[in-house]
């Protein structure tokens, strides 16, 4: 078999050296320089028998997900090229073990992309994250449930941080390294009191779409609002935008918010209403006359004063929360390409952060617009 293997791989080698020249000069030369230093430290790279390199590991792992699609694979082909003689099981600890070390790669190679607009500076805001959740079932009958969690820099083009857990850790911004002069823009999943108290107690700024039911706001005398009375009595026609101040209360803590509304078209009412009613049929749940007359609008909520961003601007950058469904839907296709077949969470943590960290590698900008748009 020895005598087999170095004869593939001297004709291998002979007639095919372009693979590994495309490799050191399209992917080598763009990753970090301590690389296999980092690979040492968070014991990713620990005994180097096998693998000649930290960069011969992660090429490797990369053929893991992109093509080979399982770990026997992954030997038999690192084989046939040279890289390394190792089983399937070595391939798979390698993997587990490089959970650490591909988390930093990936915040690596997303700070190597950083970029600061100047329309940032115009408003104050150092970065706009688009933030939101997905969740992936890996293959098999008892498969588990993963959530990642992401955060897309709408100025920068680029992800800025990726978090993956199990299903049992709900969708929240508690997971997310927020800073001061960041903006958050996101879903009704964050439309909670305790959410926005979280973004501001880190000095940030926040757009969330709300749900009444579960976002009660009062007057500044600390009067509930009649929510349902009030933007009947604006009278506003499709695509009329309105917006007034509203106060919540969290613990011993009164927070000013300013509520956008936009009224939506005829169509797009409609097809609202007949979601909601689906929703409710699905809950069993009888269906309430506010709830279905909130489904002609969209609202959200902000912290951002209106001397600097008005109340079109506000419903300009909560659109552009949809770039970030853009992303997902490219993870999502390179998660089906690869038909995740992990068992332990680690083994699947370590797999979607490298999802992720080819996607910082790349550059890849075609899931945000010119941020002069907003």
């Amino acid at each position: 078999m020895s005598s087999q293997k170095h004869s593939t791989l001297h004709v291998r080698r002979s007639q095919e050296p372009e693979p590994q020249d495309e490799w050191t000069q399209g992917v080598i030369a763009r990753l970090p320089a301590d690389l296999e230093a980092q690979a040492r430290t968070l014991k990713a790279f620990v005994r180097s028998r096998k693998l000649r390199s930290a960069s011969d590991l992660l090429r490797g792992l990369f053929a893991y997900v992109y093509t080979t699609h399982s770990f026997a694979e992954v030997g038999m082909w690192s084989v046939l090229i040279g890289l390394a003689d190792l089983s399937d099981t070595a391939w798979r600890k390698h993997l587990q073990q490089a959970s650490a070390w591909l988390q930093w790669l990936l915040q690596e190679l997303l700070a190597m992309t950083t970029c600061l607009s100047p329309w940032s500076v115009r408003g104050g805001l150092r970065r706009i994250l688009l933030i939101d959740g997905t969740h992936w079932k890996c293959v098999g009958r008892s498969g588990m449930v993963l959530r990642v969690h992401t955060a897309f820099d709408l100025l920068a083009g680029r992800l800025t941080q990726v978090k993956v857990t199990d299903t049992y850790e709900g969708e929240k911004l508690e997971v997310f390294d927020l800073q001061p002069g960041d903006l958050v823009v996101t879903d009704r999943a964050n439309g909670l009191r305790t959410r926005i108290a979280f973004v501001r107690s880190k000095l940030a700024e926040i757009i969330v779409r709300i749900s009444p039911s579960r976002f009660p706001m009062e007057t500044e005398r600390g009067e509930p609002i009649d929510l349902v009375a009030w933007l009947k009595s604006l009278n506003a026609k499709a695509g009329a935008i309105r917006s007034r101040e509203v106060w919540i209360s969290i613990a011993k803590l009164r927070i000013k918010l300013r509520l956008v509304v936009v009224r939506l078209s005829e169509q797009q009412q409609e097809k609202a209403e007949r979601k909601a009613k689906r929703k409710a049929s699905k809950d069993q749940c009888k269906l309430q006359a506010s709830t279905l007359y909130y489904a002609g609008w969209v609202l959200v909520v902000t912290t951002l004063p209106q001397e600097h961003w008005n109340d079109q601007q506000i419903m300009l950058l909560y659109q552009a929360r949809w770039h970030i469904e853009l992303l997902f839907k490219r993870i999502k296709q390179l998660l089906s390409l690869h038909t995740l077949q992990c068992k332990t969470l680690l083994t699947a943590k370590a797999t979607i952060t490298i999802l992720a960290a080819s996607m910082g590698l790349a550059g890849r900008r075609e899931y945000a617009g010119a941020p002069g748009n907003a």
